[in-house]
């Protein structure tokens, strides 16, 4: 009777999780967030095999070691991605090479998945790559950007001559684009907040004007007489804004998710995934001091 019910709850847990909606979601840089998702092979992907499944942490320590999990009759480097179908994952835990956790850190070189097996309960430790998409095998469940984290991010500086504060959302060297940034001024008790928009054009086009921004929900929010910089890009010229904002503006981007914008007559596109992590980062550049 115990193992029937063991079996019956098996059943129902992975049944349970096999409910759940999964998608692709490559984070990046951001993979902190991955932690305790779930993750299910995508049966469309057949990268994502090579040098990166291992039974112990000792096998990933090693750059392109060969002894891979259920390898591939006729590649032994690469395990089979029919040995990995139909199983769920739990990502237990994140960890650098020398085994220590992620302990709060958003982002460190060569990270390390522990995934556990939900039905068999078998670890597997997975070698993330953080740079390349298709090397990234899975489809996983929801993942969530969490304040706590992304605020640790938000760049602060402060002028030792005029001691003007600056604080901003990140740069791309932190896993963000750069293409649209919130700025906060603080100088002598007063408080400024610039947008920071830019995108590329195939023309050259100087002394133009107008901002015009569409939310995800369909509204838009537009500035007609802002001016736009026109520069020399790597290829072709790139547009840039930078415009005034007051605090009631300002608060419109922790609400609103950007889906993109117009620079004159050349357009920018914001991912989803930039659009909810720009609207965390503005509510921490409002509130940080």
């Amino acid at each position: 009777m115990k193992s029937l019910n063991i079996f019956i709850l098996t059943v129902f847990v992975y049944g349970s999780l096999n409910a759940q909606q999964f998608q692709k979601n490559y984070l990046g840089e951001d993979y902190i967030f991955y932690q305790n998702s779930f993750f299910k092979i995508d049966h469309e992907n057949d990268y994502g095999f090579n040098y990166c499944f291992y039974e112990k942490l000792e096998y990933c320590q090693q750059a392109y070691y060969s002894k891979v999990m259920y390898p591939n009759p006729s590649d032994r480097y690469k395990t089979s991605k029919d040995s990995l179908i139909n199983r769920i994952f739990q990502v237990t835990s994140i960890i650098k090479k020398n085994g220590e956790k992620l302990n709060g850190e958003l982002t460190f070189d060569d990270p390390i998945f522990i995934l556990k097996d939900t039905v068999t309960k078998q670890e597997i430790y997975f070698k993330y790559d953080k740079k390349s998409e298709s090397n990234f095998p899975f489809l996983t469940t929801k993942t969530t950007y969490t304040s706590s984290i992304l605020c640790n991010q938000i760049d602060r500086t402060v002028d030792e001559f005029t001691n003007e504060i600056q604080i901003n959302t990140p740069y791309s060297s932190q896993s963000v684009s750069d293409d649209v940034m919130l700025y906060k001024y603080i100088k002598n008790g007063k408080t400024i907040y610039y947008l920071s928009l830019q995108t590329n054009g195939s023309t050259l086009n100087y002394a133009t004007k107008g901002v015009s921004i569409i939310f995800e929900d369909g509204t838009k929010f537009s500035k007609p007489t802002a001016a736009i910089d026109a520069d020399v890009a790597d290829y072709g010229y790139k547009y840039s804004a930078f415009i005034t904002l007051t605090l009631l503006e300002a608060q419109t981007f922790t609400k609103k998710r950007i889906k993109k914008f117009r620079l004159y007559i050349y357009d920018g596109e914001v991912s989803s995934q930039a659009a909810e992590k720009f609207t965390i980062y503005s509510k921490c550049v409002i509130d940080k001091k």
